[in-house]
This record gives structure tokens, C-alpha cells and sequence, in this order.
């Protein structure tokens, strides 16, 4: 994708959280819901104006971390095999932040919403999108798996990514249909975990084995 397209994109997503945020405000009471349990019952608030305006303004602050990062790092962002799987994961999880308002801000208002289970499938579709990008990122200073054994050896990096991108999408459609069925946050979040967990210590095994 282009990077002014996608630039606009971003910037378009974090403007309509704003939007949402400040359509729905009137509607919320002073004491704002912002955090659910696995059973999707509030156990958690905060006061207006911040807890109307939380997510949305860690969308900013994480769009500005997802800027600034590439311009630190020790070799030239823009030569980078992994710019492009940046570029779209950075989209992604503003995508995925601008739903988390959109669903959260709207069971603020009192609206019946099933939080936990749509924001369970929010996680499997970023899970996948991240996946698809995996085995095609070689070893780089921002993103991907990064054990010591991946950071240490090219082949290493891109064995253990290209099962991480397997298990990510395979842990991304078995959350989805976990949350359709119901099942709770505990089962997503453990496939969530392992997914992750499951090439890292695949990494130090090949690292082992090409080192004998």
C-alpha cells in the first residue's frame, strides 16, 4: 500500500475515534466503564472527560511510537525488507483500537453489547493479519520474534518465523471461533499467549540444533 494512503489512513481512523468519542460523550454517565471482567460485567471506570477519551488517546500515542520507532533505528528504515509488514500491522492495530472505542464507548451508554466476545475476535483478526506478515520479515531493530537465538543467526530468525506465522494464524481463527461458540476470554487468551509462545521456544531449539 502506499505510504501517503496508508499515512492518511491512520490519521483518518484516529480522528473518527475523536469523533466517536465526542458524539457519544453526552450519552455516557460521569463515571465511565473502561474495564470488563471475563464475564463482561464493568469492574472497572474512570471520570469524564479522560475515560471517554482513554483509547482514542492511546491510539495518538501509539501512532506516534509507530512513527518515531523506525527513525531510531541503526540502519535506514526505508531499505528494510520489513517495511511494508510494518506499514500494515501498524494500520492493523489502529484498526483494532478505533473497534475497541467504537464497542466500548457504545456499551458506555448503556447499550447491550457482548464486549468480551467482539473484542475476542477483534484480537483473532489482528492475530491473523500479523501472521500473514511474519514469514516474510527478515531479522530487523522493530519487528517480529525476537529471542536471543532469533537475534543471533539469519536461518534461525527465518525458520522460527515462518512457523510464528503459522501458529499466529492458527491461533487467530481458533480464537474467533471460540468466541463465536462462546467458550470465554480464558480460552482466547491462552491460544492468544501460546501462538506467541510456541516459535519462541521453537527458536532456541533450532539455534541449538545449528549449533552442533
Amino acid at each position: 500500500m502506499d505510504r501517503n494512503v496508508t499515512r492518511a489512513l491512520n490519521w483518518g481512523m484516529i480522528a473518527l475515534a475523536f469523533a466517536v468519542a465526542a458524539w457519544l460523550s453526552p450519552h455516557i454517565p460521569d463515571l465511565v466503564p473502561t474495564h470488563w471482567d471475563a464475564r463482561g460485567r464493568v469492574n472497572g471506570y474512570m471520570p469524564k472527560p479522560l475515560g471517554v477519551y482513554i483509547v482514542p488517546l492511546m491510539m495518538l500515542a501509539l501512532h506516534g511510537l509507530f512513527a518515531a520507532l523506525p527513525r531510531i533505528s541503526p540502519r535506514k528504515f526505508e531499505d528494510e525488507s520489513y517495511a511494508g509488514a510494518y506499514q500494515v500491522i501498524h494500520t492493523a492495530t489502529l484498526a483494532f483500537l478505533l473497534f475497541v472505542t467504537m464497542i466500548s464507548l457504545r456499551a458506555a451508554t448503556g447499550e447491550h453489547i457482548h464486549i468480551v466476545q467482539a473484542t475476542c475476535i477483534a484480537v483473532g483478526l489482528l492475530l491473523i493479519v500479523i501472521g500473514n506478515f511474519l514469514g516474510k520479515v527478515r531479522r530487523n531493530f522493530l519487528l517480529g520474534i525476537r529471542t536471543p537465538w532469533t537475534l543471533a543467526n539469519d536461518e534461525v530468525w527465518l525458520r522460527t518465523h515462518r512457523l510464528g506465522g503459522k501458529t499466529f494464524v492458527l491461533g487467530g481463527a481458533l480464537v474467533i471461533v471460540g468466541a463465536a461458540l462462546g467458550v470465554g476470554v480464558g480460552f482466547c487468551s491462552f491460544v492468544a499467549v501460546l501462538a506467541a509462545l510456541v516459535p519462541a521456544g521453537y527458536s532456541y531449539l533450532v539455534y541449538r540444533r545449528l549449533q552442533h
